[in-house]
Parts: structure tokens; C-alpha cells; sequence
């Protein structure tokens, strides 16, 4: 592969400054001894799935001003009250569970209201109910409710076709193919909270639409170098996008910073090529979380438009554990040879899929 660095990537690195922010650290030691017994296995994964997805929920009722109380992952009675609120407000069957289509228009509602652009704050200003009378008329294809609140709802969008966001939220409780899921969707969670803390420090603040379009700008930049990398062997790509970072003329501390605020804010808006992007940039630091998230795009496709590589992926994690460094990894806070043992299993899962 031989491909000139873009300008425009440098363009906007320039104007996406930011500043140091500690890293994210794994909270509770939910990454830690994950694949201590095959039960343990199971349960751990579905327990940090569950707060994932929990997390997500509780932010997106919060929004809305359905109040949960503190954010923690735990989906109980003040949770569940929140719920039935939004359930009743979107003219939903009203159970305090929602299903899986009610979460994706619950969380893609979020995260399209709480953009920050110009157009969707004048909604959320022009319209009585603020954000959530946004959220009512996006559900409700902009015509006003004509049955009362309780009544069966009208026919919900599909979910999105690979989509990362539904991925993390279908996961299953138990099987081979959703631990290696959990991994994603922990290390996804994780990015999104390193993103969000970058973006907290910004000493020029934007909101969280205007660094959206600047890494779609950056994503539609870096598209020859995602474009190769399912036909692409993973020690050379990561040689290549490490003779690109040095060609950037930025410091890897700056660069490394603009990507980990992509990386997130291509997960929290579901956009896998913002994220592939990323990733893509942070492979040339060897940085071993990156390089294992990047296996998990290519185990399922995320962006890559096609099934997803299980050998391809296989490879990826195999350069993953070879980049771990000594000590803890910084994303996780996790000591390298627990993960190490981690990311084995799961290429052995992957191996028996293949």
C-alpha cells in the first residue's frame, strides 16, 4: 500500500485542539479476570453488557428529563419509573421494559437531538416541550398525536444494519460469539468516556455536532487507508498508517488526542466510519486497546461493509498482544497479562468460528 497522507486530515487536526485529559479507567474492575472459569465467563459478560447498555439508557431518559437519578448502569425501580414516562410520553404500551426497538428509538433519538448544531437547537428552542417535543415529532413522522398516550404505538424504524450501538444492545447473555461481543462493547464504552472527557478539557469548547462534522470531514480523509484494510495483512497496515503518523508533522500526543476524541464520538453517534477512521489513525501508535478494537470491527464488519473476517480479526488481536506494553494498558487500566489471557480466549473463539 502506498498512499499519500491528506491534507485535509491535517486541516483538521488544526482546528480540533485539545488538551491532556487522565485516561479512562476501567470502573469496578469489571475488565479484570474476566475469563477466570467459563461461568465466570458468561456472567461477567452479560453483567457488563447489562451496565453498558444501562448506562446508555439512563443518559438518553436524563436527556429527555425523565428522571433517573445518578447514571450507574442499574436499571431499577426510579429507572423503570423513567421508563413508563417515556413510554406513556411516545404513545408506547406502557411497561417499564423496553424493547429492543423502543431502545433504539429511545437512544438514536439522543444522540441525533443532543447534536449540537445550529438546526437541532432551534427545534429544541421553537418547540414547547424542548427536546423531547423534538423527540415525539422525529417518532411520530412530525404529525401530532391522534390517540391517546397509552395507546399501541405506531410502527417503529428498523434497526439500523450494523450498527455498533445495536450490536452492544442485542447482546446476548451467554455463547462464545457474544464474550468476544463483550469485549467490543466494553472497550467501546470506554472510548466513548475517553472521548467525552477530551471534549470536556477542550480549552476552545464546540459542541459535540460541530466535532462530529470535523471527524466525518477526517473519516471521508482517511477512507483509501479503511478502504484497504480488509485486503490488508495487520503488521503491515499498522507499519503503514506509523509511517503516515510521522508524516503528519504532528506530534503523536496531538494526533493521538484527535483520534481518541473521533474514536468516541464516532461510537456515541453510531458511525462506523467516523470510528474505522480512528482506529485506523491509532493503529500507527501500536497502542494495543486500539489495535484489539479494531480486530472486533473486521470479527463483524462494523463499517467495513461485508459479514465480518474472523482470520483477518484473528490476526489483528494477535498484533494486540504482541503491542501490549508493560504494566497497565491506559484505556483500561488493566495489567497487560490479564488481558493478554483475555484476548487469547478470544482469538481460540474465533479460530473455532472460522
Amino acid at each position: 500500500m502506498t498512499r499519500m497522507f491528506t491534507i485535509s486530515a491535517l486541516i483538521f487536526a488544526l482546528v480540533l485542539p485539545l488538551t491532556v485529559a487522565e485516561p479512562v479507567q476501567a470502573q469496578n474492575g469489571f475488565l479484570n479476570n474476566l475469563f477466570s472459569t467459563q461461568r465466570g465467563r458468561d456472567r461477567r459478560a452479560a453483567a457488563a453488557a447489562q451496565r453498558t447498555d444501562g448506562r446508555e439508557i439512563q443518559t438518553a431518559l436524563n436527556f429527555f428529563s425523565f428522571d433517573v437519578g445518578t447514571v450507574d448502569g442499574v436499571l431499577g425501580a426510579r429507572s423503570r419509573t423513567a421508563m413508563r414516562g417515556f413510554q406513556g410520553a411516545l404513545g408506547m404500551p406502557i411497561t417499564g421494559e423496553l424493547t429492543e426497538v423502543q431502545k433504539e428509538v429511545l437512544l438514536s433519538g439522543y444522540y441525533e437531538i443532543n447534536s449540537g448544531t445550529a438546526e437541532m437547537l432551534g427545534q429544541i428552542a421553537a418547540n414547547p416541550e424542548g427536546a423531547l417535543g423534538v423527540l415525539k415529532a422525529i417518532y411520530s413522522g412530525e404529525q401530532p398525536p391522534a390517540a391517546p398516550l397509552a395507546a399501541p404505538a405506531p410502527e417503529a424504524p428498523a434497526l439500523a444494519e450494523g450498527s455498533m450501538r445495536t450490536l452492544c444492545t442485542t447482546l446476548g447473555a451467554t455463547g462464545p460469539q457474544e464474550l468476544v461481543k463483550a469485549q467490543f462493547c466494553n472497550l467501546r464504552l470506554l472510548a466513548m468516556e475517553q472521548s467525552e472527557q477530551l471534549l470536556d478539557t477542550m480549552p476552545d469548547p464546540q459542541s459535540r455536532g460541530e466535532v462530529f462534522a470535523k471527524c466525518e470531514v477526517f473519516a471521508t480523509s482517511m477512507a483509501p487507508y479503511i478502504g484497504a484494510i480488509s485486503n490488508s495483512e495487520s503488521t503491515g497496515f499498522i507499519a503503514e498508517m506509523s509511517d503516515w503518523a510521522a508524516g503528519t508533522g504532528m506530534s503523536e500526543t496531538a494526533l493521538s488526542r484527535i483520534a481518541k476524541t473521533c474514536l468516541g464520538t464516532g461510537y456515541s453517534h453510531d458511525s462506523p466510519a467516523v470510528a474505522l477512521a480512528a482506529l485506523t489513525a491509532l493503529s500507527g501508535f501500536s497502542d494495543s486497546a486500539y489495535i484489539e478494537m479494531m480486530g472486533y470491527h473486521i470479527a463483524y464488519g462494523l463499517g467495513l461493509g461485508d459479514e465480518g473476517d474472523a482470520v483477518l480479526a484473528s490476526a489483528w488481536l494477535e498484533s494486540a498482544v504482541e503491542a501490549l506494553p508493560t504494566g497497565n494498558i491506559e484505556l483500561t487500566g488493566q495489567p497487560s497479562g490479564n488481558r493478554a489471557e483475555i484476548i487469547v480466549d478470544l482469538i481460540n473463539i474465533l479460530a473455532e468460528s472460522s
